[in-house]
């Protein structure tokens, strides 16, 4: 009983709107109804008390007049607490404790008449709970962007319930032997959610995911949880929603298609929601974000060039006695660099460069996850040392 009063009474308003319409209606219907009897019963004991109701010798100075019977005690109640005036029953001035009750009657007829048009107007105004559910991507990804690996998901609001003050939060929850450790991550700026806009985590050293790579997100157990909040324009209303990705939920070498397009005939932009949850695979390192920035270290220590990821493609920024020219096409159709020397030998040192296009899960055996982007990078720098 005590867990049932902490639960739904001592928050009594907050139930009611939380509540299904038909229990809304019932409750309300039922403090009216519980009102008029409780008051019809305090004026019948307030007649009797004053010799009202005694039919052989009636009180020469009554205090109600016009009530005979139940019946007529509760019309009574019903016209002090909701109309403004009375017809055939009304009260004199013979008793002052029927005018306290009257009193007491009216104002607590308006603070339920208060009560009722509140809940009616913040159950209207509040959103939907199905509304909710379209809110977040289905699947979050892990990918490169500008060089970085980033955990993206996306975000969208098509009647414009967040279009105010829009906040997006992330939070990711562990399991630990004492209790669960939640820790909140680092998101960049969202912009204004006139579109469906993606959300970015970049995978830096203070992230909890900087040791995280491809094969440890198959094995590891993790949840993170993604908030929404903003006000809307056209009520004020303030909302906020939740929702939560698993780890088998995340997707790595995964990007999100485009889902804005510009529409000749409308002249503008146009959202197609149909892409909104569709994804590709792109070229994304296998190994976790620690080892790619270590071996990339190294490759830099040692050929004074500095590598960067970007956009799927492994690309030497700048080479040093060497000038870069496009080899012809293999016989695949794919294009790779080569750096032109004198030597015919250079050319090995770069052969295990992986190519622009080739998806992530190409370079992996059926049997294992261990090749990956990681050993390509570091057998181009134990060539170079072997060369030098």
């Amino acid at each position: 009983m005590r867990n049932l009063w902490d639960r739904y009474m001592r928050d009594l308003g907050h139930t009611i709107v939380d509540s299904r319409w038909r229990w809304t209606v019932l409750s309300l219907s039922s403090s009216f109804l519980l009102s008029w009897f409780i008051f019809a019963v305090a004026w019948m004991l307030i007649a009797n008390v004053n010799g009202d109701l005694d039919p052989d010798s009636p009180s020469p100075t009554p205090c109600l007049v016009g009530n005979i019977g139940f019946g007529g005690y509760m019309m009574f109640s019903i016209e002090t607490q909701q109309t403004i005036g009375y017809g055939s029953r009304y009260i004199t001035n013979h008793c002052p404790e029927g005018t306290f009750l009257m009193c007491l009657q009216i104002i607590l007829g308006c603070a339920i008449c208060g009560a009722m048009v509140s809940i009616v107007n913040a159950k209207m105004v509040r959103p939907f709970q199905m509304y909710s559910k379209g809110l977040f991507s289905k699947k979050a990804v892990i990918c490169l962007r500008d060089g970085t690996l980033c955990l993206i998901f996306r975000v969208r609001d098509e009647n414009g319930r967040y279009a105010i003050g829009t906040t997006v939060n992330a939070y990711l929850v562990q399991s630990r032997p004492e209790e669960p450790f939640l820790k909140s991550l680092a998101l960049e700026k969202t912009g204004l959610l006139i579109w469906p806009l993606e959300v970015v985590h970049k995978i830096t050293p203070s992230s909890p995911f900087y040791d995280l790579s491809a094969k440890e997100l198959i094995t590891k157990r993790f949840e993170i949880i993604a908030t929404m909040e903003g006000t809307s324009a056209s009520t004020g209303q303030c909302s906020k929603t939740r929702t939560s990705y698993l780890s088998t939920e995340i997707l790595w070498g995964c990007a999100f298609k485009s889902c804005i397009y510009y529409s000749g005939e409308a002249n503008c932009y146009t959202v197609n929601h149909d892409e909104f949850n569709t994804t590709r695979e792109i070229l994304t390192p296998l190994c976790s974000a620690q080892r790619l920035s270590e071996v990339l270290q190294d490759i830099a220590s040692v050929t004074d060039i500095p590598y960067n990821f970007a956009d799927g493609e492994l690309r030497r920024e700048q080479l040093h006695n060497h000038d870069l020219e496009d080899n012809d096409s293999d016989a695949d159709g794919e294009q790779r660099f080569v750096a032109h020397d004198d030597d015919d030998d250079n050319d090995s040192v770069y052969d295990n460069i992986p190519r622009a296009g080739k998806p992530a899960f190409e370079t992996m055996n059926s049997s294992t996850c261990d090749v990956d982007v990681e050993e390509l990078l570091t057998s181009l720098a134990n060539a170079v040392k072997a060369k030098r």
